[in-house]
C-alpha cells in the first residue's frame, strides 16, 4: 500500500494508530436485517466493505482496561480516501446506525477533512476512545486482544470465543494479537487448533505502509 495515495493512511501511519470497527454489545452499525446478527456474524458481514461502520483508532498505548476501544476484537480498516470519512470527534460521537445497509450513520458531517480527523486522534481523553465513522473501506486483518468474548444480551451472559470459532467465521484473513502496544502476527494451527505467534511486530501504522 503506497501511503502517498491515501490520505487517510498517511495520518494514521504519522500518528502510529490503527482504525478498528470492534465487535461490541452496542449496534455499531445496522438496518433490521444487521440489527438481528449477533457475535462474530456481525464482522463477518462488515467485511463486505459496503456498510457504515463506528469505529475507533488505536495506538500503542491504549487498552482495553481504558475503555480506549470497545471489544476485545475487530477488523483494521483502511478508509478508500477522506470522503468515505462521515464522521470524526475524540469521544463518543453517539452516532446512529442507518436505515438502509450501506448508509453511513448519523448524524453526518459533510465538513470532514484532515485536521478533524487528527483531531479526533490525538485530543481524545486518555480513559476514553473515539469514535470515527467510515462508509467505504477496505479489510486489512483481523485484531484481537486477550480472550475474545462478547456480553450477551439473549441469553444474558458472556460468551467466549476460540480460535477455530474465529477462523471459521472470519476465513483469509491475517490475525494479529494486539500486545504490549504492537500489533503481533498469528496464524492458526489446524493440529491444536489455536493461533500461534509467527514472530512478526508491527508498530500500529505499520499496516498501512
Amino acid at each position: 500500500m503506497n501511503s502517498r495515495e491515501n490520505d487517510v493512511a498517511s495520518i494514521f501511519i504519522q500518528n502510529n494508530v490503527f482504525l478498528a470497527h470492534c465487535l461490541s454489545f452496542s449496534q455499531m452499525y445496522g438496518n433490521q436485517m444487521t440489527g438481528a446478527l449477533r457475535g462474530l456474524n456481525s464482522l463477518c458481514e462488515a467485511l463486505s466493505g459496503n456498510l457504515g461502520l463506528s469505529c475507533s483508532t488505536i495506538g500503542s498505548r491504549d487498552s482495553f482496561i481504558n475503555n480506549n476501544f470497545t471489544g476485545s476484537i475487530g477488523l483494521i480498516l483502511n478508509p478508500k480516501s477522506m470522503e468515505n470519512i462521515t464522521w470524526a470527534t475524540p469521544s463518543d460521537g453517539g452516532t446512529q446506525p442507518p436505515e438502509i445497509k450501506g448508509e453511513p450513520r448519523q448524524p453526518v458531517d459533510h465538513d470532514i477533512n484532515k485536521d478533524k480527523l487528527i483531531d479526533a486522534i490525538v485530543t481524545r481523553n486518555v480513559n476514553d476512545h473515539n469514535e470515527i465513522c467510515v462508509k467505504d473501506y477496505s479489510v486489512i486483518g483481523i485484531f484481537m486482544h486477550g480472550k475474545v468474548q462478547i456480553s450477551l444480551d439473549q441469553p444474558a451472559g458472556i460468551k467466549n470465543y476460540s480460535d477455530a470459532e474465529i477462523v471459521e467465521a472470519l476465513p483469509n484473513q491475517k490475525f494479529y494479537n494486539f500486545i504490549g502496544g504492537k500489533l503481533n502476527e498469528v496464524i492458526y494451527c489446524k493440529e491444536s487448533k489455536r493461533f500461534t505467534l509467527t514472530g512478526i511486530s508491527k508498530n500500529c501504522g505499520d499496516l498501512y505502509i
